[in-house]
């Protein structure tokens, strides 16, 4: 029963926690300049995060090490600086996006400027850090995050061409405009494969004294194919479907 609890605990961690504004982003960035011809990136990069997850769960449950610990034991400290500081560099960044997506989104549902919300919102999650749990970081946050399957049902109220979608899922190379295009490629997997994912599940692997017989959990948790696969992508998709909708809908009011 244990172990059922935390795959769902896990799922709803992947659906809540596992998607930023990066993400985001970047998937609204393509779809506005190329409406669905760079689905196939987000699958590509959906699949990639599957492996790189179930790895480093592995990793934890049998050597009780976090990825972090595991490379530094391994490689020395004199190697291990280095990804590190890259590491810290990528999540400050990554921190500093988060924190003006809440802004911004604030901004929406009070009309109050983005700009007076970036010291309080920096606050409380600083005072989440300082006085949280682990077990509420992980898993109370993320059920916060599961307002976002409001993208799976916004997919179907916008009624897209289905069969452009499905074309979207093959990479193709545009006429025009090919290098903004391997950009926006490139950005969408660097978005979707953040470091910070493997780091944090692996630490919570060893948070929950993971061992070998967590082994299946962590392949259900982490392979989630007929989750997490269809959940991501399916919001992403409609990030895409949103941003293409919008630019027909801009395009029509002008003509």
């Amino acid at each position: 029963m244990k172990k059922l609890l935390e795959i769902a605990l896990g799922i709803v961690t992947s659906i809540g926690g596992f998607l930023d504004v990066g993400a985001i982003a970047t998937a609204a960035e393509a779809g506005a300049g190329f409406g669905f011809q760079l689905i196939w990136a987000i699958v590509l990069g959906t699949i990639c995060v599957i492996f790189l997850v179930e790895m480093s769960g592995r990793l934890a449950a049998v050597s009780k090490h976090t990825l972090a610990d595991a490379v530094r034991e391994r490689f020395g400290f004199n190697f291990y600086i280095f990804p590190l500081v890259a590491e810290i560099i990528v999540d400050f960044l990554i921190l500093g996006a988060e924190i003006g997506g809440v802004c911004i989104a604030l901004q929406l549902i009070t009309g109050i400027s983005f700009q007076w919300w970036a010291i309080p919102v920096a606050f409380a999650i600083w005072l989440l850090l300082w006085k949280g749990t682990f077990g509420l970081i992980e898993n109370g946050i993320s059920v916060l995050g599961l307002i976002t399957l409001v993208f799976v049902v916004a997919t179907f109220k916008l009624h897209p061409v289905w069969t452009d979608v499905a074309k979207g899922l093959l990479p193709t190379v545009p006429q025009e405009d090919i290098t903004h295009y391997l950009f926006i490629a490139v950005a969408i997997l660097g978005a979707l494969i953040s470091p910070y994912l493997f780091y944090f599940y692996s630490s919570g692997a060893v948070e929950d004294k993971w061992d070998t017989g967590y082994l299946g959990v962590n392949r259900a948790v982490a392979g989630r194919a007929n989750h997490t696969f269809s959940d991501l992508s399916n919001r992403l998709f409609q990030v895409f479907l949103s941003a293409n909708q919008l630019i027909l809908n801009l395009r029509s009011s002008l003509i």
